[in-house]
């Protein structure tokens, strides 16, 4: 079952009542019978294009390994939300946010699974475009993946992925428990809409 709580930020919605929560399970039986999801993940020591990024660089010095992990919903999501779209486009809203709730949800998995099998400690994970880590660098966390290769996933001129149901990030592995949490304690923003929710949604589009 796709997270409420997380999907109720990509909603924009504080309530789910029983017609949203209709329209929910119709779309989370879609997302079960015609969504894989495919992921990447790279393990590095260190890292030379952190740049001016004190949450990554933070990370990577508590971390003994960066993990690096890529990945997309493919095409299939964007075809479920074109073919909604047609005859009802609130319900092709809904499906838009259960997919990005369900790629969230994936990745927490595969950290959970991670933290399974190591006595360490798994951090958070972070992505370009939120606080204080310049979206620019979804082209080299691109290039650390070669997410074209490993997932058919392409970089639009706006450093956008394709499709559009993907995500890059990256979390580490650390010996010590983590002085940080993500969210709005690491951003740096002096004004944001966001505040508060359970996701940042400037790069959630």
């Amino acid at each position: 079952m796709i997270s409420r709580k997380v999907l109720k930020s990509f909603l924009r919605s504080p309530v789910i009542d029983q017609d949203l929560e209709e329209k929910i399970s119709y779309c989370e039986n879609l997302i079960e019978e015609k969504i894989q999801p495919a992921y990447v993940k790279r393990r590095v020591q260190k890292v030379d294009f952190f740049g001016s990024s004190k949450t990554l660089t933070d990370l990577m010095d508590q971390a003994s390994q960066l993990i690096f992990i890529g990945i997309t919903l493919g095409q299939e999501a964007e075809r479920l939300i074109q073919r909604l779209s047609v005859k009802d486009k609130y319900l092709a809203y809904v499906m838009d946010g259960a997919l990005s709730a369900y790629l969230e949800d994936s990745l927490d998995r595969i950290q959970e699974e991670d933290q399974r099998k190591t006595e360490n400690y798994i951090t958070d994970r972070f992505s370009p475009g939120y606080g204080d880590i310049d979206h620019a660098l979804q082209r080299d966390f691109a290039r650390v993946l070669d997410i074209y290769k490993n997932l058919g996933l392409s970089l639009s001129k706006e450093n956008l992925l394709i499709p559009r149901k993907s995500v890059l990030a990256v979390y580490g592995e650390t010996k010590t428990r983590p002085s940080y949490r993500n969210g709005c304690g690491f951003c740096n923003r002096e004004v944001c809409q966001e505040e508060g929710k359970a996701r940042c949604s400037v790069y959630d589009r």
